[in-house]
């Protein structure tokens, strides 16, 4: 069920989708890695320089933000997007912990006001990540 709806909002949405094929194609190591990749989110270098943050730009007021991040259809506690100093942002070390290259099936990524109903937390025009695993 989920797989037919991540085609139909492929078909429909705009945001970046990648499924099995593209995420096989780009080879990373870690799953955060794929996020190098995707035009509209950036990985940032926290104070230490060891941790990078997944921020995008917000819709409102143009600022970086954390986007909420959703897993199998699910709202990853922690993650419910937020602006940088106001929640915790979503380092690729996290992301590596849900979920390996070879147990994501597809991603979606939806930067401010394209990201649908479903995967919108509050009002801060962030985006979303949703990931789906095998």
């Amino acid at each position: 069920r989920e797989r037919a709806g991540f085609e139909q909002r492929r078909r429909s949405q705009p945001g970046r989708f990648l499924g099995p094929e593209e995420i096989a194609r780009l080879a990373t190591v870690n799953a955060s890695d794929i996020f190098l990749s995707v035009a509209g989110v950036r990985m940032n270098y926290g104070a230490g320089g060891i941790d990078r943050y997944i921020v995008m730009r917000s819709a409102v007021g143009g600022e970086e933000c954390s986007p909420a991040v959703w897993l199998n259809g699910s709202l990853v506690n922690g993650f419910a997007g937020a602006d940088l100093g106001s929640g915790p942002p979503l380092t690729d070390s996290d992301v590596d912990r849900f979920v390996t290259p070879k147990r994501l099936q597809a991603v979606e990524i939806y930067t401010g006001a394209t990201t649908p109903p479903q995967y919108q937390q509050g009002l801060n025009g962030c985006g979303a990540i949703v990931m789906w695993s095998k």
